[in-house]
């Protein structure tokens, strides 16, 4: 088994655990979704959390388990998270609940209960607990019977969406078997707590659907609005990034013009140029910075 892992080295309570599912998709969508992950790993590991990534789902439980963490956040390509410490902060409170297992849970109706494959956060001492058993795979036409969950009326959008789910005792046919069944059914027939990810959670993530070409198309929009967005208007005054670098003064820094992150690496003969291709952002800090002799900007 050949995971990559990728370890800043400091104590979080939680890892990451990153499926690469590229080599499924259109080509043009395998492009964008690696550009797009690069830009989430770097962001995981700016954060200081430690990542595995596999094209193995369940290769990488395993690993994360056998490597002493007690919880992992689950993700697919696709998935990015947004507003800043929004989405880790919001995770750190949900496990200090008792629970097996966190995620968008979906009802499929006529399929069994499903655990969308975007994001999900796994107890891994409870997962090694049960054995660590198989995730469940998608099986369309795979027609059995299986306690029906139970479901709260309330959704979150649509009908398929329910804010809250538990286990049930009353038999259902179900004519497919959908990504995360084997997991669900195991922690609704253990009476473990299953949580559905509320508002603070969906909020700080977006997912692109790369796996249908239909909804990633929807879901590009995104993309571009964010990217013309931070060309042309968006300034970054602070950082809330922690620079890993040796701590010392340097002779040079280059860095885009996003926040000043690097003053306490600047000493009196310290030159420090920014570039960026938001002419906004440079403008701002040609302003901010005018009166210090060693700041230099260039397009």
């Amino acid at each position: 088994m050949n995971v990559l892992e990728f370890n800043p080295g400091w104590d979080r309570p939680f890892v990451f655990c990153f499926v690469d599912n590229t080599r499924s998709y259109q080509s043009n969508i395998r492009e964008f979704m690696k550009n797009q992950a690069d830009g989430t790993l770097a962001n995981l590991y700016k954060k200081g959390y430690t990542v595995y990534q596999w094209i193995d789902e369940q290769a990488l439980i395993r690993h994360a388990c056998n490597n002493g963490h007690k919880w992992a956040v689950v993700f697919s390509t696709g998935t990015e998270f947004i507003n800043g410490m929004e989405f880790f902060e919001a995770v750190e409170k949900l496990i200090q609940y008792d629970f097996f297992i966190a995620g968008h849970i979906l009802d499929r109706k006529d399929a069994y209960y499903e655990l969308h494959h975007q994001c999900y956060v796994i107890n891994l001492e409870k997962y090694k607990k049960f054995g660590y058993p198989d995730i469940g795979q998608q099986e369309l036409g795979a027609k059995h019977s299986q306690d029906a969950p139970w479901r709260s009326t309330q959704n979150y959008h649509d009908d398929y969406t329910p804010v809250v789910v538990s286990g049930g005792d009353q038999v259902k046919e179900y004519n497919h078997k959908c990504h995360g069944w084997n997991l669900l059914r195991i922690a609704f027939d253990a009476d473990e707590q299953v949580l559905v990810f509320d508002n603070e959670i969906r909020n700080s993530k977006r997912h692109f659907y790369p796996e249908s070409p239909t909804d990633f198309n929807k879901h590009l929009s995104w993309a571009y609005y964010r990217l013309n967005y931070c060309q042309k208007e968006f300034i970054h005054t602070s950082n809330t990034e922690v620079t890993h670098l040796p701590i010392k003064q340097y002779d040079q820094i280059i860095t885009p013009a996003s926040g000043i992150w690097f003053d306490s690496y600047v000493g009196p003969n310290t030159r420090v140029v920014m570039y960026d291709y938001n002419k906004a952002s440079l403008e701002y800090w040609r302003n901010e910075l005018r009166n210090t002799s060693m700041y230099s900007v260039i397009y």
